[in-house]
């Protein structure tokens, strides 16, 4: 049995190319959200909500897991380093996903971070507003340390996120809860309607908008700010979802 650990739009492809090979399929994600995504199929079983590695051993081991593929976020370190762990200690195949970079050092428009922490002291030294599209899970971090009315959080339209933000103490005008994919023009146009001066993202490649908030950040002067990838030795990468699909069959 194959195990897919699904939080992107990726996992979700992969898990439609195997449902469509008729090939049975454990689904991992962290949200009864991120399960609504998922195709209905009857060569397919969920589990939604996050889990420690003792559960997620305890599930492999009942529904007799041969293969992990970990198609989770570039940026959720965490969880990849759980289940490389566990493929150790179980001698489970384990096969990565990782989506291209989009994002390069020297380009003019862009400032490289290696933590939210660097970018909160960087932008603390500027004036301006900050447009935050990197989700709600580190929100705070802006929310503590600069000035709220500085901040325009573009977060996923769910109540509980919303009031996430409303708690960290934005006001509704600075929340705008959309979810993309988000055109340049899009981009654009909040970056005028807001007087954005600062962009900060990560560089989730081209299913994760990037390529459109660079362009867009290029062409209104907007500084974008780029938190960088963290390093993980993966082992076993693919960089093609056909690729990880053939070879998981293996």
């Amino acid at each position: 049995m194959i195990a897919i650990f699904a939080g992107t739009g990726d996992g979700r492809e992969i898990i439609e190319k195997l449902l469509d090979k008729n090939i049975s399929i454990v689904v991992f994600t962290a949200t009864d959200y991120g399960k609504s995504l998922i195709r209905k199929d009857i060569n397919i079983k969920i589990y939604a909500k996050p889990m420690e590695i003792k559960e997620m051993a305890e599930i492999f081991v009942m529904e007799r897991i041969k293969t992990i593929i970990d198609a989770t976020h570039p940026y959720a370190v965490t969880i990849s380093e759980n289940l490389i762990r566990i493929s150790q200690l179980m001698k489970i195949r384990y096969m990565r996903y990782e989506r291209a970079r989009l994002v390069k050092r020297g380009q003019d428009e862009c400032m490289f971070f290696k933590k939210y922490e660097e970018m909160v002291g960087y932008l603390m030294t500027k004036i301006g507003h900050i447009l935050l599209t990197t989700g709600s899970n580190h929100l705070s971090i802006f929310t503590e340390n600069l000035e709220r009315e500085r901040l325009y959080a573009r977060i996923l339209p769910l109540p509980s996120v919303i009031q996430k933000s409303i708690d960290l103490g934005l006001k509704p005008k600075n929340i705008i809860a959309m979810e993309g994919p988000f055109s340049t023009e899009l981009n654009k146009a909040l970056i005028n309607d807001y007087k954005i001066a600062y962009l900060v993202t990560k560089d989730s490649g081209e299913i994760g908008g990037v390529q459109e908030k660079m362009d867009a950040a290029k062409e209104t002067g907007c500084e974008l700010l780029v938190l960088e990838r963290p390093f993980l030795n993966y082992g076993e990468v693919y960089n093609h979802i056909e690729d990880i699909v053939n070879r998981s069959l293996y």
